[in-house]
C-alpha cells in the first residue's frame, strides 16, 4: 500500500536534484547557498531548518486535518453523552404496548442503544483516522528532517570547499613570489 511517502534518495546528486523541486526545501537550499559567503558566526542554520520543517505545507495541512478530527471527536463524544443522558425521557409513553416493549429492552430502548452504538463506532473510526494522520505527520516530519539534514551537510561541505579554495588562492600568489616566478 502506497502511503504517498517517497523514499529518501540515496546519493547527494539525487538529493540535490529532488530538493530543488520541493518548495520549502528548495527555498532553504537557495537561502543556504546564498549564505556561503557570510561568516559562520552569522548563520543560524539549525533554527532555519527547524522553521522550514515546521512551516512545511504538508505538515501544516496535516495539523489542520488533525485539529478538525479532534473537533469532530469532541462533538461526537458530546452527542454520545447527551443521547445517553436523555434517552430515558424517550421511554415514557402513554401507549401501554410501547411501554412494555421499552421495559423489556425493545422498541425505543433498542433504537436508542443502536443509535449510541453507531455514534461510538463513528467516534472510533474518527480516532483511527486521527491516528493515521498523526503517523503520516511523523513520517513526513522525519523525511523532511532527513532531507534538511542532507542539505545542511551539503552546505557545510560547500563552505569547507569554498574555504579550502580561498586558502589555496591566497597561498598560490605567495608561493609563486617566494620562488621568484
Amino acid at each position: 500500500m502506497d502511503s504517498g511517502v517517497k523514499k529518501a534518495p540515496r546519493s547527494r546528486s539525487e538529493r540535490s536534484s529532488r530538493n530543488l523541486s520541493h518548495p520549502v526545501l528548495g527555498n532553504l537550499l537557495t537561502g543556504l547557498a546564498n549564505k556561503i559567503t557570510q561568516p559562520p558566526a552569522k548563520l543560524n542554520d539549525v533554527e532555519n531548518a527547524l522553521a522550514a520543517i515546521a512551516n512545511s505545507p504538508e505538515l501544516v495541512t496535516l495539523d489542520e486535518q488533525i485539529a478538525l478530527i479532534d473537533e469532530r471527536v469532541g462533538l461526537m463524544g458530546d452527542r454520545i453523552d447527551y443521547t445517553s443522558n436523555k434517552r430515558w425521557t424517550n421511554y415514557l409513553t402513554t401507549d401501554p404496548l410501547r411501554l412494555v416493549a421499552n421495559i423489556f429492552g425493545g422498541g425505543d430502548v433498542q433504537r436508542d442503544n443502536i443509535a449510541i452504538a453507531d455514534l461510538e463506532v463513528k467516534a472510533a473510526s474518527l480516532e483511527a483516522t486521527r491516528a493515521n494522520l498523526e503517523r503520516r505527520r511523523a513520517e513526513v516530519e522525519s523525511r523532511l528532517r532527513e532531507e534538511v539534514l542532507g542539505l545542511v551537510l551539503d552546505y557545510e561541505a560547500a563552505g569547507r570547499q569554498a574555504a579550502l579554495i580561498e586558502s589555496q588562492e591566497r597561498q598560490s600568489p605567495d608561493t609563486a613570489a617566494a620562488r621568484g616566478d
